[in-house]
C-alpha cells in the first residue's frame, strides 16, 4: 500500500485529480458514449436513454474528480447525476420489457386466432371443436345443466360449387357462417367448421326447446340470405339441413361420442326428410 500514490487524503481529491487516473477515466467515459451512438445511431428509445445515461456518468465523473473534496456542492452534484443515470437505464429498461411483453402477447393471440380459426369462415375450426367440447362436457357434469350441440350442412352444396364454381362457393360459407353468428347471442355459444360445408353449433347450458328455437332461427337466417341455389337445387336459395342433439344431464365424459351421434342422426333424418329443415335428437345418458 505504501508504493501506491495517495489518492485521496482525508476528504480532498487533489491527489486522485492532479494524477493520470482523471484523464484515462474521462477518456473512458467519452469512448464509450462515442461508442453507444457510432454503433447503434440511436435508432430506437433505448438506445438514446443508454446514450444520456453515459452522459450523466461522465458529468458525474467529471464533478467528483474535479470537486477537490467530498461532501462539497459538486461533490453532491455528482451523486444525483450517478443516481439520475442508473435510475434513467433502469427505468428505460423496464419500459421496453413491459412494451416487448404487451408485443408478444398480441402476437400469440393472433398465433392462437390462427389455430383455433378456420382461415376462410373465420369459425373455428375442428380441432378446437375437439379440444373444447370435452371441456363443455365437463363443466355440464359439474353443474348439472344441459348442453346442446346444432349439427349443421349446407343442402345440394357440391352442386353449387359444380355449377357456380369454388371462389363462389367459399363466399357461400362465408355468408352461411355470418348467418349462423349473428344468431347466436351468448358468448359461450360457438360455431366450428366439422369439414367441407358441414358445421357444428356448441350451446352450453341450453336444453332441447332452446336449441330448437335457436337452430329454426339459424335455418330460417341463412335461407333469408337468399343466395341463389344450383339450377337443379329443390330450393331457390340455399340452404341448410339442421340437426339437434341435447344432452339433458351429462355424467361422463364419454358422454359427447352420445351427443356428436344425436346430433349427426338427426342431420340425417332432416336430409332424408326433404332438406332445408330441422330435426331434433334427446340423448338418454347411460
Amino acid at each position: 500500500g505504501s508504493l501506491l500514490p495517495e489518492l485521496i487524503s482525508g476528504q480532498s481529491y487533489s491527489g486522485l485529480t492532479g494524477s493520470l487516473a482523471a484523464p484515462i477515466i474521462i477518456a473512458l467515459h467519452l469512448c464509450a458514449i462515442a461508442l453507444c451512438i457510432y454503433l447503434n445511431r440511436v435508432r430506437d428509445l433505448i438506445t438514446m436513454w443508454l446514450t444520456v445515461a453515459l452522459i450523466a456518468c461522465l458529468a458525474d465523473s467529471f464533478l467528483t474528480l474535479f470537486a477537490t473534496s467530498r461532501f462539497s456542492l459538486g461533490w453532491y452534484s455528482a451523486r444525483m447525476l450517478s443516481l439520475t443515470a442508473s435510475t434513467l437505464v433502469l427505468g428505460v429498461l423496464i419500459w421496453e420489457i413491459t412494451g416487448l411483453y404487451r408485443q408478444l402477447e398480441r402476437r400469440n393471440e393472433r398465433l392462437r386466432q390462427r389455430v383455433n380459426r378456420d382461415s376462410l369462415t373465420g369459425a373455428y375450426n375442428r380441432g378446437y371443436f375437439s379440444e373444447y367440447l370435452p371441456i363443455e362436457i365437463r363443466r355440464a357434469i359439474r353443474s348439472g345443466n344441459p348442453i346442446s350441440l346444432l349439427m349443421l350442412d349446407a343442402d345440394f352444396f357440391k352442386k353449387y360449387n359444380d355449377a357456380k364454381g369454388h371462389q363462389m362457393g367459399d363466399q357461400c360459407l362465408i355468408s352461411i357462417v355470418k348467418a349462423v353468428g349473428d344468431c347466436l347471442q351468448r358468448p359461450g355459444d360457438y360455431v366450428a367448421r366439422y369439414g367441407g360445408e358441414e358445421f357444428v353449433v356448441v350451446l352450453p347450458d341450453t336444453d332441447a326447446a332452446g336449441a330448437l328455437s335457436i337452430a329454426k332461427k339459424i335455418n330460417q337466417a341463412v335461407y333469408a340470405f337468399e343466395i341463389p341455389s344450383a339450377p337443379d337445387a329443390a330450393y331457390p336459395y340455399v340452404s341448410l339441413s339442421v340437426g339437434v342433439a341435447t344432452l339433458p344431464t351429462a355424467r361422463q365424459d364419454d358422454d359427447l361420442i352420445d351427443l356428436i351421434r344425436a346430433a349427426d342422426q338427426a342431420l340425417y333424418t332432416a336430409k332424408n326428410e326433404g332438406r332445408n329443415c330441422v330435426r331434433a335428437k334427446t340423448v338418454i345418458p347411460k
